[in-house]
């Protein structure tokens, strides 16, 4: 999919998973920012950065119970993103 730059995706909800392990790869250099629904329904903070070289897949493991998970990244680009959910 293409996006633009600083664009948010919808959020997915990953409440109840103990093991959440987000894929991401871009043909685009930039930063990719994870962020999760705070307890209160309404607000979204970040909650980690990480740079994205181009073409290489990043994979992150997100161990913290949260409802939902949304990212974005700096750079209008094409990119995948995917989020592997596992219980304990």
């Amino acid at each position: 999919m293409a996006i633009g730059a600083g664009a948010i995706t919808l959020g997915v909800n990953v409440a109840g998973y103990a093991h959440k392990t987000i894929y991401f790869i871009s043909d685009t250099q930039g930063t990719l920012t994870i962020q999760v629904l705070e307890p209160d329904g309404a607000t979204w903070r970040d909650f980690d950065v990480l740079g994205v070289t181009v073409d290489t897949l990043r994979s992150y493991q997100l161990e913290e119970q949260v409802e939902q998970v949304r990212l974005s990244f700096s750079e209008a680009a094409t990119v995948s993103a995917w989020i592997s959910l596992g219980v304990a």
